[in-house]
Parts: C-alpha cells; structure tokens; sequence
C-alpha cells in the first residue's frame, strides 16, 4: 500500500484492519507469505523502481492559483500519480530475496525503536526530567535516521545488482550498526561537486538542510569509505548509474523539523508546565557551543 500521489513511493506492508480515506493503490499478492510481501514492498521503494514508476506514471504538475508560477521548480519536487494500473506492471525480481530480507528486517527494528524517540512519547512516559529526557531522544532520532539512511542505500544499490546494474560494486554487511548522514550520500556528493564547479545549480541542499560535501568524510570506517568511494567513482563514470543515482530517484528523507514536532506534541504536559521553553533554551545553547 502506499499513497497514491508522492515526490517519491512509500510502500509499506500493513496487516492492521486500516480504512484509507483518500485513494491509495493496494497490492494483493496470490499464495504470498509475509517475506514476499515485506520483500516487493522493499524493491518497490528502491530507487530503480522509482526510476522506472516516474518513466510511466503521469506527474502531477499544476501553477499556483494566485500567480500562475509552476509548483516546482527541479525535477524531484514533482509528485507522481502511482495509480494501480502502473503499480502491478512494476517488475519484480524475487532472486535477490534472501540477500535483501537481512536489510528488511533492520528497518524494521530502526522504525520500532525510532517510535519511542518520539517527542508525543517522550512527552507522555517521561518520569521527571522532560527536558533531559528530549535532548537525549533528539540525539536517538537523528541517529535512527541516519540508520535509516544507510539501510536504504544498502537496498538502492542491491537492487542495482538484481537488475545487472554495478554488479561488481561491493555491498556493506548490515550486521555492524553503521549509519549514513544525510548529505553523504554518494550522489550527493556528486551534485555537491557539479554545484561547486558551477555545472549545476540546485535547492536540494539546503531544502533537506544539509551541508553539501565535495568528498567522503572522515567520520566513516575505512571499509565504509571504500564502498562509498566505489559508488561515488560509479556515478561519475558509468551513464546508467549516473541516471539512476540522482535526486529524482533518490528518498528525499525529508521531515518535520525536531523542534516543529516537539511543539506540535507537547501542547499539554510540556506548554503548561514550561517544560517546553526550558527545553528550547537548552537546545539554543546547546546549537551555540556544539563545534562547528
């Protein structure tokens, strides 16, 4: 299942007795166990399948209603129409299911744990120290995210080699718990360099509030940086790489800020008891001393 009208596919895999109020494609699979499912929802998402649903789904379009000025202005803004008629022609390759239910599976346990980081949650279980308990859920967010991010990458580049694309490029185990920020992402730092050497001019950066980088930092294990290295080498020589790893086809992991969503979710234990100031100066001086 997923939304219908998206910049980019949300599939997601529900057993819950949930009613859709607005139009949303809904796949059932004939003798399908749950692997199955999880695993077609999984490519479904990759970023190779996003190419292949914005070749043959219709783009919403449209102009602002006061002045006429198209809604986008860059290629991965605009949303799509996945209706379900292009959703079942999407083409699936099972081959790689054992190598992709690894990754699957620690999203999975990423999103449950990311749940209790929720600053609703936080707010609701927190014992006494509120603004304490935030700071610390803040920092488990970010890094569920970034989890996130590098599980994701994992699956974009092995559904690549489902489909005999970069087949030789290395896959990173996902036993050890390394993580990837937003803005290394290796075609991220490939815009980032087009930017610099002034080919490119783009509002992907700072839209996601990221710093683009033009090479691989050093926060990053070796083994890592040589992956990231090797892909990055990849979208800079290879054509069809380099199409498919580009912002349109890519997750945007585009958010409501922390601090939007803390107000949002603290209208009552944390605004009546001023917890929620507290908690915003903390935040101002810890953005002033954290080294740049």
């Amino acid at each position: 299942m997923t939304s219908e009208i998206e910049t980019n596919s949300h599939f997601v895999f529900d057993t819950s007795d949930v009613v859709c109020t607005q139009t949303a494609p809904v796949l059932v699979l004939a003798n399908a166990d749950t692997s199955l499912y999880k695993d077609v929802a999984a490519m479904l998402n990759s970023s190779t399948l996003e190419f292949w649903f914005k070749q043959v789904c219709f783009p919403k379009g449209g102009t602002s209603a006061s002045s006429g000025v198209p809604l986008v202005s860059e290629n991965w803004e605009e949303r799509y129409v996945r209706n379900g008629t292009n959703v079942i022609l999407a083409p699936y390759d099972r081959s790689a299911l054992e190598a992709r239910l690894p990754i699957i599976s620690q999203i999975e346990s990423v999103l449950t744990n990311r749940r209790l980081s929720d600053p609703r949650v936080v707010i609701e279980t927190a014992a006494d120290d509120l603004v304490s308990a935030l700071l610390r859920a803040a920092l488990a967010d970010e890094q569920a995210l970034s989890r996130l991010v590098f599980l994701q990458e994992e699956l974009d580049w092995l559904t690549y080699r489902t489909f005999g694309i970069a087949d030789d490029v290395p896959i990173l185990g996902v036993d050890e718990p390394r993580v990837l920020k937003r803005g290394d992402r290796p075609f991220e730092i490939a815009l980032a360099r087009r930017v610099s050497r002034g080919e490119e001019q783009t509002k992907w950066f700072d839209r996601h509030d990221t710093k683009p980088v033009t090479s691989i930092p050093a926060d990053y294990d070796e083994a890592h940086r040589a992956v990231l290295e090797a892909r990055l080498g990849r979208i800079e020589c290879d054509e069809t790489v380099g199409i498919l790893e580009q912002p349109v086809y890519k997750r945007r992991w585009s958010q409501t800020g922390w601090d939007e969503r803390v107000r949002l979710g603290g209208h009552s234990k944390c605004t009546s008891s001023g917890h929620l100031k507290m908690y915003q100066g903390s935040v101002a001086t810890s953005k002033c001393t954290r080294p740049s």
